[in-house]
């Protein structure tokens, strides 16, 4: 109860967004970003669900990054920060080279409530049955 209630009021409740790793949503393995081309040097992190696509809007890192498959020296290429980040390749993948990586996802949101309804069901020990949250665009 401390836990979250202390995080509840550092944030100002609703007011303060905040980046949240979903349980079982958060890890991404073999991620295909896109096809090269020659020239294009910067790949969106996006996750796959079945034939659906969505933007990355945060990670929590970029463990690796493919061409084809094979894994890539970390010299070769780096991840902006911030809302929607990118892998950046030193050089660009090669027409037809496809490009995927893996990475842990983070979602931006907020609370979705100003007040969080604690119960005291025994003396001194409490329970909280939702926490509802919101996602947030920047």
């Amino acid at each position: 109860m401390q836990a979250i209630a202390g995080f509840f009021e550092q944030i100002s409740g609703a007011a303060t967004p905040f980046w949240v790793a979903p349980p079982g949503l958060s890890n991404v393995t073999g991620q295909i970003l896109g096809v090269g081309h020659g020239s294009t040097t910067t790949f969106p992190l996006a996750r796959s669900f079945g034939t659906y696509a969505e933007p990355a809007a945060g990670t929590s890192g970029v463990s690796a990054a493919y061409e084809n498959g094979v894994a890539l020296s970390g010299s070769l290429w780096s991840v902006t920060s911030g809302y929607a980040p990118q892998i950046v390749f030193a050089t660009a993948p090669a027409a037809g080279v496809v490009v995927s990586a893996d990475f842990g996802v983070l979602w931006l949101c907020r609370f979705a409530d100003d007040a969080l309804d604690f119960e005291e069901f025994m003396a001194m020990l409490f329970t909280l049955g939702v926490v509802k949250l919101t996602t947030v665009t920047p």
